[in-house]
Parts: structure tokens; C-alpha cells; sequence
């Protein structure tokens, strides 16, 4: 017999907000001219996350906070908490990384949070997130045949219009980007 622990989940709603994505890109686009972005040794993107990282308390994206609001309690109510712990919850930060043809983010995961998430605002059909399993098994010799017991990662097109919320001890990061630009607007939730 083989028994099945620790599954490790992600949220995915598409078509969010399709009719604002280009508003969003184009206020993502202001921000960094006004505030800044830099790389740092995990974000190889352009991200305002040191430099502005307040996106959900800002009027321009107060119809995605709803939806990332909605969508995140939706999740921890599957997940098995309880109303009174999801309605604790709230957005801690939100920033934006702005990435090109060959940028990346490398592995890694988000401290003292309960969830993130990611929303796409704009990509190459071929720009992907991937969640690890568990990294350090990817030093193990591989199984010739991975199935639902041995898969070491699992990868979600950042379509646009894409709401991803998962744990933030999930790791995750993404390749050298194909396409010549994705706007991503992440967040992190806290109680």
C-alpha cells in the first residue's frame, strides 16, 4: 500500500479583471518611474518591492484587493481554517516585478506570511511559475516514469488575467523569461 501526505495546493482563478489589465500595467509602469525598482540577488526582474510595496492600499488597485480578498478566504476556507482566523486576515504587502527576455526569479519562498500569490497582468504565452516539491530532492536521481508520488515540480502559465494564491512556504520561482516582458503583481497576506 502506498499512502499520499503533505499535498500541497494552489488557488488558480483566470479571467481576473480582463477588462483592467491594461490600466494596471500602465499604473505598475508609472510606479516604477516613480519610485524605483531594483534586482537583487532572488528577484533578477525589475520589482518595486523595496521601493513601493503599498499597491493594495492605493485607490487604482482597490477592484484587485477585492478579488485577491474574495479569492484568498475562498482558499483558507477549503484549506480548513476558520472564519474567525480568515477574517483576521489581511494584505501585509503588494509590489510589482516587471521582468524581460531572459530575467528569472530563483527559488525561494516568503517569511512570515500565510499566503501569497501572484496576479498577471501582462506575458508570453511561454512565461511560467514553477512550485518545487521539495528542492532538495532535485540532487536525487530522478525516477525514470514521475507520477503523483515523485513529481518534483509542478509549473502554471502566467497567463494574464491569472490569480495564483498558495502557502508561502510553497517554493517557487521561474526560468529565464522567454517573452520580452511580463508585468507581475505579487503579494503576501498575513492575520
Amino acid at each position: 500500500m502506498i499512502e499520499s501526505w503533505f499535498p500541497r495546493t494552489v488557488f488558480v482563478k483566470n479571467n481576473v479583471l480582463l477588462d483592467k489589465l491594461e490600466y494596471y500595467e500602465n499604473f505598475v509602469e508609472h510606479v516604477v518611474s516613480q519610485q524605483g525598482s531594483e534586482r537583487n540577488g532572488i528577484h533578477f526582474v525589475e520589482s518595486t518591492h523595496k521601493y513601493f510595496d503599498r499597491f493594495h492600499e492605493t485607490s487604482q488597485m482597490q477592484d484587485l484587493v477585492k478579488e485577491i480578498t474574495i479569492s484568498s478566504h475562498e482558499y483558507l476556507k477549503a484549506l480548513g481554517y476558520n472564519d474567525d482566523t480568515i477574517s483576521s486576515t489581511k494584505i501585509a504587502n503588494m509590489w510589482a516585478n516587471v521582468s524581460g527576455k531572459g530575467d528569472y526569479l530563483t527559488p525561494h519562498i516568503h517569511g512570515e506570511s500565510l499566503l501569497s500569490g501572484a496576479f498577471y497582468v501582462c506575458s508570453g504565452e511561454d512565461d511560467k511559475l514553477r512550485f518545487f516539491n521539495n528542492i532538495t530532492e532535485s540532487f536525487l536521481k530522478a525516477p525514470d516514469n514521475p507520477n503523483q508520488y515523485s513529481y518534483q515540480y509542478c509549473e502554471y502559465p502566467c497567463t494574464p488575467g491569472r490569480l495564483l494564491i498558495f502557502k508561502s512556504s510553497f517554493m517557487h520561482g521561474t526560468e529565464a523569461q522567454k517573452s520580452d516582458k511580463k508585468v507581475v503583481i505579487s503579494f503576501n497576506i498575513t492575520t
